[in-house]
C-alpha cells in the first residue's frame, strides 16, 4: 500500500463493487483507505463554522494547548484577571481565538500576547495602560476574535466598547459598561481603557488639584477628566445639571467659556435684549408726569403731591435662566 496525497477538493466518495477486479464491498481491503478519507472529509465538513466545544476560564490563564484553540473561550471572573495568548509564531497562519466575557462588577480582563507580539486592528496597536506592552482590555459581555498572523495578532471582530470608551451621552437608564459622570474617583486597574485616555493626556485631562479648584467660585474644570492621584486612580467628569455645547474652535460665536477645551465650563449669561414695560400707578418721585410728554421726567421733591406713573419690568422669580428640557442621566462608556 502506498501513500496518498490529498487534494484540496471535496469529491463524493465511491467504493468498489464485488464485480470489480479487486476485493470490494463495504469492508473490502481496497476500500479501507477510501472510506477513511471520506470519513475525515465528512468530519471536517460537519465542523465548518462551529467550534468543537466551549471552555470556561475562571482565573488567570495561558492558552498553550491545541485543544484550547479549537474551543470557544468564555472567561467568567469577579476580579481583574489576565488571559495570555500563545506564541503566534508557533501556530498555523490564520488560527482564530474567540473570547467572550462574563465579568461581575466594574472589573477587567487583560488579553495579552507573548514575546512582545503586537495586537493590531488596522492602524491601531492595542497596548496596556500601565506598561505600554501589547494587550487589549475586555469588560463584561464583550466578545473578541483574534487571528494569528505569524509574528503578531490581528483583531477580526470586537463587540463592546472597544472603540467608544470615554464617549459620553445622556440616557434614561444606566446600562452595562457605563458610569455616571458625577466626578467620582475610580481605580485605573478596574477601568483600564479610561486609564489609556488619562495616560494620553491632552487638554481634556487636568490634575486633581486643578479639577477641584473653583476659580472665581465657578466649577471651571469639573467637566474634564482628572489624573486622580497620578498613579492608581482617575476622576470622571461631573456633568450633572449641565447642557452640552460644541466648542467654538475659532468661529467667534462663543466668547465666554472659562476654559476653552473639552469639558471646559461656561457660566450663564443674558445676551442683549429689550423688554415691554408694564406700568403701575404709585407715588414715586421718579417717573413720567401725568399729561407730560413721554420724555419729560420729574425728580426730587417739590412736586404737587399727585400720583405719577412708576415704570418697572415684571420680576422673574426663577434662580437661573432655563430652556425647556428633558432630564437624562449623564453617562460615560468604559
Amino acid at each position: 500500500m502506498t501513500g496518498y496525497s490529498a487534494k484540496d477538493v471535496f469529491t463524493p466518495a465511491e467504493i468498489y463493487d464485488l464485480s470489480d477486479l479487486v476485493k470490494g464491498g463495504p469492508i473490502g481491503d481496497a476500500n479501507v483507505p477510501l472510506i477513511a478519507l471520506a470519513d475525515q472529509a465528512n468530519y471536517v465538513r460537519n465542523r465548518l463554522m462551529r467550534w468543537e466545544g466551549v471552555k470556561s476560564i475562571t482565573g488567570n490563564y495561558t492558552l498553550d494547548s491545541i485543544a484550547d484553540l479549537r474551543q470557544f473561550l468564555t472567561v467568567q471572573i469577579a476580579d481583574n484577571k489576565s488571559l495570555t495568548l500563545p506564541d503566534a509564531s508557533n501556530l498555523p497562519l490564520g488560527t482564530r481565538i474567540p473570547i467572550s466575557t462574563a465579568i461581575t462588577g466594574i472589573k477587567a480582563l487583560t488579553v495579552q500576547s507573548q514575546n512582545g507580539q503586537r495586537i493590531l486592528d488596522g492602524s491601531i496597536s492595542w497596548v496596556k495602560w500601565d506598561t505600554g506592552t501589547p494587550g487589549i482590555y475586555m469588560h463584561d459581555c464583550e466578545k473578541l476574535i483574534l487571528v494569528g498572523a505569524s509574528d503578531h495578532w490581528v483583531v477580526e471582530s470586537a463587540i463592546g466598547n472597544f472603540y467608544s470608551y470615554g464617549d459620553s451621552y445622556g440616557a434614561r437608564i444606566q446600562r452595562g459598561n457605563v458610569l455616571i459622570a458625577q466626578g467620582s474617583l475610580y481605580n485605573r486597574a478596574d477601568v483600564p481603557r479610561l486609564a489609556l485616555l488619562i495616560n494620553q493626556g491632552g487638554p481634556a485631562v487636568v490634575s486633581d488639584t486643578t479639577w477641584l479648584s473653583n476659580p472665581a467660585g465657578k466649577p471651571v474644570y469639573r467637566g474634564c477628566y482628572s489624573t486622580g492621584n497620578g498613579v492608581s486612580t482617575l476622576r470622571l467628569p461631573d456633568e450633572r445639571g449641565m447642557f452640552d455645547r460644541y466648542l467654538d474652535m475659532g468661529r467667534g460665536l462663543d466668547l465666554y467659556r472659562l476654559y476653552g477645551q473639552p469639558g471646559g465650563y461656561e457660566p450663564e449669561m443674558i445676551g442683549p435684549h429689550s423688554h415691554t414695560i408694564n406700568s403701575s400707578i404709585g407715588t414715586g418721585i421718579v417717573g413720567i408726569a401725568n399729561g407730560s410728554t413721554p420724555n419729560q421726567r420729574i425728580s426730587g421733591g417739590g412736586h404737587d403731591g399727585g400720583s405719577y406713573p412708576v415704570y418697572a419690568t415684571d420680576n422673574n422669580a426663577g434662580a437661573q435662566n432655563i430652556v425647556m428640557n428633558i432630564g437624562k442621566i449623564p453617562l460615560i462608556k468604559y
